[in-house]
């Protein structure tokens, strides 16, 4: 069975992304299949003719510059960024207000960051272990709001079963989140993936949320809505443990797969879909 990033590539439903606020020129729909068909036919090349390191540090390039990250982590979040905005209610004056809001800045930001690295080790575990490759075929496209659009493909294993119907959102954007942008700066990125209608994005996002709630009920100390922001920073902790076992593993040359945490607070980015193996 293929796992969770196999089956998704990127995870995120374009209608509950934060909409980034810029000139940015719209992409396309003729462009936006003409992008995901050329991205397709890249990894499933990767994947037939490179192995070991050269064909993880292909991948690794590929899912750190076509994915927009940022918006990945804040889907994933979901609701626990509005519950980290009522944590300022929490404040007694001014000044712990101040304090709050730079403590929920810094959570944030260093979330994004980690979660970054968690993206990509999760696309190479998965691409390492479980596909095997096939025909890509993006065949058509639709209009999905400003500076959006969903491409339909199918992916033929050639394995004698049906092709799976993968339907992909993207989202056209500057390099580097730029608030002034111009065409030969902007890009499709893919911030969703649809297997057989089924988004993978929100089965990582109520995992991610279960893991939050269970920190938050860990905070023994605080109180309140406040206790959102130390549950964020122990999620950033568990991913970054994660983050290193993976790195460990690699570097010892064993077999590259997920890395599940023993404790049963750490079971992120595990999610699997109910899709055959390639």
């Amino acid at each position: 069975m293929l796992k969770y990033f196999v089956c998704m590539f990127f995870a995120l439903k374009l209608s509950d992304v934060a909409a980034i606020e810029s000139t940015q020129p719209s992409g396309d729909v003729k462009s936006a299949v003409e992008f995901m068909q050329s991205l397709g036919d890249t990894v499933s090349g990767i994947v037939k003719t490179k192995t070991g390191d050269d064909k993880r540090s292909a991948l690794k390039e590929i899912f750190s510059k076509d994915v927009h990250h940022k918006s990945v982590a804040q889907f994933v979040l979901g609701k626990v960024r509005r519950d980290l905005r009522d944590a300022l209610k929490e404040a007694k004056d001014d000044i712990e207000k101040v304090a709050i809001k730079k403590r929920i800045h810094d959570a944030l930001e260093d979330f994004y960051k980690i979660y970054r690295k968690s993206i990509i080790r999760i696309y190479l575990s998965s691409f390492e272990n479980s596909y095997k490759g096939g025909i890509f075929k993006a065949t058509h496209g639709r209009s999905s709001g400003k500076d959006g659009a969903t491409v339909y493909s199918t992916l033929d294993r050639q394995n004698g079963t049906p092709p799976l119907n993968l339907h992909w959102v993207l989202k056209h954007v500057c390099e580097d989140d730029q608030t002034q942008c111009t065409p030969d700066k902007s890009h499709w990125k893919v911030v969703d993936l649809r297997v057989e209608n089924v988004s993978q994005a929100q089965k990582e996002q109520s995992e991610t949320e279960s893991i939050i709630a269970k920190h938050r009920g860990e905070c023994s100390g605080n109180s309140g809505k406040f206790c959102t922001v130390v549950a964020l920073e122990n999620l950033t902790a568990d991913h970054r443990k994660m983050n290193k076992a993976w790195k460990e593993k690699v570097k010892s040359a064993t077999p590259v797969a997920d890395i599940k945490n023993s404790s049963k607070s750490q079971k992120i980015g595990t999610s699997s879909a109910s899709v055959p193996a390639a």
